[in-house]
């Protein structure tokens, strides 16, 4: 059990530390009224909501990540909008496809509603810079718990040896 928790920590930890945004000057840029927009759900029991949505004119699925900050009021936000023009600032060299789909997925990094920015990049960054934060603590968490208990299991079993 503690080789598991450690390797779960080392996981977190390594995927906190890597996790970066693309540059804002590699980002690409579209436009348009909204298509349709839907929620999608995030964990184990749908506690996330995350907006996935389509802009008129454009062949791409805009996903807005949980991890990006504020998802739920975003796609509040996105469902309330019905003629104004939604601007994105994406990265289109790394779509995502969500598990058994085939629909590529185009990340958000930034978002206005009508000329109106809903969620800066500089937003998005600070969201993930938290985020990342978060999970290099609790990987550092679930290593150290995972070092732990077998300590904690040998002097469990030196006490109950020494007191036959």
């Amino acid at each position: 059990m503690g080789i598991v928790c450690a390797m779960l920590g080392a996981f977190i930890y390594y995927e906190s530390e890597t996790a970066e945004l693309p540059e804002i000057e590699t980002l690409s840029s579209e436009s348009g009224k909204l298509q349709w927009v839907k929620e999608t759900s995030v964990g184990a029991r749908g506690s996330g909501k995350k907006p996935r949505f389509k802009l008129r004119g454009s062949a791409k699925v805009f996903g807005y990540s949980s991890k990006s900050g504020r998802s739920a009021w975003v796609l509040g936000k996105l469902e309330q909008t019905s003629s104004e023009v939604v601007e994105v600032l994406y990265d289109e060299n790394e779509p995502g496809r969500p598990l058994f789909s085939n629909t590529e997925v185009f990340s958000v990094y930034s978002i206005s509603i009508g000329g109106r920015k809903i969620r800066s990049y500089e937003e998005v960054a600070s969201a993930w810079d938290e985020d990342n934060a978060t999970g290099r603590y609790l990987g550092a968490f679930f290593v150290l718990l995972g070092l732990g208990l077998p300590v904690l299991g040998f002097k469990m079993h030196l006490s109950r040896a020494s007191n036959r």
